[in-house]
């Protein structure tokens, strides 16, 4: 099969990218789990956004606070939930993520010196 060949659809190579490594199992499934939780907390809040002014009718557009509408004021809330979001993703993938990625990087150059301690 040369290079230009297409690939057939749904076609997967037989082994997996990294091989059988339990540390790439471990730094996937790690970052998958953070993902899914930023996705939800991210899609929630817009949810709400996006939902509770329809079910308000025309009460968004009501004054609270000076200028301040009940619309701005969600879409603040929006604003500062996607925020503390990516602040609390970043963290968890620091805390979490890299020792794993480390873990990886340190096994990799261990395998590249060989027996002889030699790149």
């Amino acid at each position: 099969m040369s290079l230009f060949d297409p690939i057939p659809p749904g076609h997967r190579p037989d082994a997996p990218v990294g091989g059988e490594n339990p540390a790439v199992a471990r730094l996937r499934s790690e970052s998958r789990r953070l993902r899914g939780r930023l996705l939800a907390v991210n899609l929630s809040a817009l949810t709400v956004v996006l939902l509770l002014p329809l079910m308000l009718g025309g009460s968004a557009a009501v004054r609270f606070a000076g200028p301040f509408t009940i619309g701005m004021a969600l879409l603040g809330v929006q604003v500062l939930t996607m925020l503390a979001s990516v602040v609390w993703y970043d963290r968890a993938c620091g805390t979490y993520c890299d020792p794993r990625a480390d873990e990886l990087k340190g096994s990799a150059s261990t395998l590249l010196r060989g027996p002889e301690g030699q790149l």
